[in-house]
């Protein structure tokens, strides 16, 4: 019995968009605190 298997674009894109959001999420509120820091207090957390 063979499985048939659906392919979805509007998922495939739906996942990326939201892969894509959660990306620039985790990467901006870091960098912008960091931006705020001087540059020798942010060393120091490296």
């Amino acid at each position: 019995m063979p499985i048939h298997v659906g392919l979805y674009p509007s998922a495939y894109l739906f996942g990326l968009a939201v892969m894509v959001g959660t990306m620039l999420l985790a990467s901006f509120f870091p960098a912008r605190r960091a931006a705020h820091l001087s540059i020798v207090e942010a060393l120091t957390h490296v």
